[in-house]
């Protein structure tokens, strides 16, 4: 500082630091007048696989009327949409001197659907979309009449199947195909890579079976189902809505729509069919279960349904005396997507997200049992219709009759 003649003077960095702090004082506004607003600076792509975190933060800016960035203000977050999760979050946070505040981590949900995680923040509120990270596509069709509210259900069935599978397959172009083995005429498109029609229509009435699902045409690629069927019995489904139990036993026949126990019998994946002790050998289905039952249950095999359970049960899916809740047995109700079965499609060819299989062991089943053999009478899945191959030529064959 200069004091000559009496006058103070200010040395140039001296100077220049005044202005900068002027110059941030202007920027930012602690009163904050009119209603704030929010803004995504962050600018990564919000994408990550169902049931696993995203890989950058999310990070928003407060500003105020003014378009000045607000420090020191609460904002809070929640997801809107898609049941994912944050991690740690029990409360408010406050933004930074910038006005800056960082969302708590944010691990996407386990259907491949919506996801939008929600700030707000004095009655304002910033909506932000990701994106589960999928290339497989089921492409859901409905034959017979439901509300919106329903057809959510199947949607979101589907969305969590394509959390589970997520390697894309090869298109199958339009082959002018017969339906007729599946309830309907024809059918004349290219696919990508399941199209799934859909009927909530009479079976048997109350009780029985509850729904029957399953390929109608397959590739001749590795016998990968491109069209498939599934049908839900009308008469069961308000039960089934009302006991939380639709879009679990959806899930079920997709399942089946996508080759689980519909196509095994045209691999060598389970030994010993048609006896009291069927057993799945596919490789990463045996370290599923090795995983959830150990190796007393699953050594020689994964338990698979055997006589004298009926037809629709028997050797298509895992014992229901060992597993009982998990989502492929032959019996419901269903609680767990585990991983025993996550890992079995892998064994069929497709590419798989293990991080969305559901927690299960034999120790929680125990647990909703009360450590009893479940009853598990209630309802069935039947069996699926007459199976088709088509190869890129044309050339049709009826490779499984019922």
């Amino acid at each position: 500082m200069d004091r000559r003649y009496g006058i103070a003077r200010l040395s140039r960095s001296a100077l220049c630091a005044v202005i900068l702090a002027a110059y941030s004082a202007a920027c930012r506004d602690s009163s904050a007048p009119g209603s704030p607003t929010l803004r995504l600076v962050s600018t990564a792509t919000r994408t990550a696989f169902a049931n696993t975190g995203l890989a950058d933060p999310v990070v928003v800016e407060v500003r105020n009327a003014k378009g000045l960035v607000i420090p020191n203000h609460p904002v809070s977050f929640a997801i809107h949409e898609g049941d994912g999760s944050l991690s740690g979050y029990d409360g408010a946070l406050i933004s930074d001197a910038n006005g800056l505040v960082t969302a708590p981590a944010w691990r996407l949900g386990k259907r491949a659907i919506p996801q939008t995680l929600r700030a707000s923040t004095s009655g304002v509120d910033l909506d932000i979309s990701a994106t589960v990270q999928t290339d497989y596509s089921i492409d859901v069709r409905f034959r017979t009449p439901l509300s919106e509210t329903d057809k959510a259900v199947f949607r979101a069935a589907a969305g969590r199947v394509m959390g589970v599978v997520t390697g894309d397959l090869p298109n199958m172009p339009a082959f002018n195909l017969p339906m007729d083995h599946c309830g309907g005429t024809t059918f004349d498109e290219p696919v990508d890579d399941l199209v799934i029609f859909v009927s909530v229509s009479y079976i048997d009435g109350i009780g029985g079976t509850v729904g029957r699902g399953g390929p109608c045409w397959v590739r001749d690629q590795g016998n990968l189902p491109f069209v498939a069927v599934l049908t839900i019995d009308a008469d069961d489904w308000a039960s089934l809505v009302a006991e939380d139990q639709a879009e679990p036993l959806i899930v079920h026949e997709i399942l089946h729509g996508v080759g689980f126990g519909s196509i095994w019998p045209l691999t060598d994946l389970v030994s010993d069919t048609g006896t009291t002790d069927p057993r799945y050998q596919g490789t990463d289905g045996k370290l599923g279960c090795l995983a959830v039952a150990g190796v007393a249950a699953c050594d020689a095999g994964v338990p698979v349904e055997g006589k004298p359970a009926g037809l629709g049960a028997r050797d298509a899916h895992w014992r229901e005396s060992v597993f009982a809740t998990e989502v492929m047995t032959g019996y419901g109700p269903f609680v767990a997507f585990s991983v025993v079965t996550v890992r079995s499609l892998a064994d069929l060819g497709y590419t798989v997200n293990v991080e969305d299989a559901d927690p299960f062991s034999l120790a929680s089943i125990r647990l909703l049992t009360d450590g009893q053999p479940r009853v598990a009478t209630e309802w069935r899945c039947a069996d699926w219709p007459e199976i088709r191959k088509v190869d890129l030529k044309r050339n049709i064959t009826r490779i499984r009759v019922p």
